[in-house]
């Protein structure tokens, strides 16, 4: 038996995050957008390119970045508010401060009442928040967010979308977000960059015309509705191309930067 080929997944991956942005990456399904935060998290390493965390290299180098992934992986015999303070425990940071932080957070961001509450007992909105604020609470300037409010009913993703663009306005983190839907990047992000079918590049830089104060009765003015029409355009063709097997993905390297 043959040994496994090796899919091209990025390629010519070129993108600019500043401080304190909010940018999204939105594409279709498949296109390689949650390899490329692996890639940025330092868990997988790219072929060739680099990603940098203030001018300095930080290929395969794990725990500069904060990532919350598409499940919240919530530990179910911890309480909410151990939870967000699990990985400062196993960084065997202060416990009493952090502790202390993590009680600031709760309170701040719509927690408070339930520290003491184990996940099963809390909504899937209130699970996402208590896990980014885990995430948040390891001090990372970057935290990068995988798809976090996929798995939730239509009205708790819109109400955590607002919940969010609120956190980040409040906090002024960098925040990079993965996305395959239109109407939530354009909601959340200040750019948008939309990635191709795999291998992906990406085809365009969409900056979004909403003021940072931006709430969803925007969304539906003129510019933007225009603005969506184009962007679901793009990913529908995309969309397309990968499932006609256009996946033109077999090639001798994995990850391309």
């Amino acid at each position: 038996m043959g040994g496994r080929q090796k899919v091209n997944v990025l390629q010519d991956i070129d993108f600019e995050a500043n401080e304190g942005s909010f940018v999204c990456i939105l594409g279709p399904s498949g296109c390689g957008k949650s390899t490329l935060f692996n890639v940025i998290a330092g868990l997988i390493s790219p072929t060739r390119g680099n990603i940098y965390l203030d001018g300095q290299s930080i290929n395969g180098k794990t725990g500069l970045v904060g990532y919350m992934f598409q499940k919240d992986l919530l530990l179910p015999w911890r309480s909410i508010i151990e939870n967000i303070y699990l990985g400062a425990e196993i960084q065997k940071r202060n416990m009493p401060e952090s502790a202390a932080k993590a009680q600031m957070l709760v309170e701040k961001y719509g927690l408070s009442g339930f520290e003491d509450y184990y996940p099963k007992f809390l909504s899937g909105g209130m699970r996402q928040r208590a896990a980014f604020l885990r995430t948040m609470m390891l001090d990372n300037k970057v935290m990068l967010l995988d798809e976090p409010f996929g798995a939730l009913d239509a009205q708790t993703r819109l109400s955590m979308q607002e919940w969010l663009h609120e956190v980040w306005r409040d906090s002024k983190k960098t925040i990079i977000f993965i996305t395959h839907d239109v109407d939530e990047a354009i909601f959340l992000a200040e750019k948008v960059l939309v990635l191709s079918h795999r291998p992906s590049t990406i085809l365009e830089y969409v900056d979004i015309p909403l003021p940072e104060n931006r709430n969803y009765e925007m969304m539906g003015e003129p510019e933007i509705i225009k603005l969506r029409s184009e962007m679901f355009k793009i990913i529908r063709q995309e969309s397309q191309k990968s499932l006609g097997g256009k996946d033109a993905g077999v090639e001798s390297d994995p990850v391309i930067l």
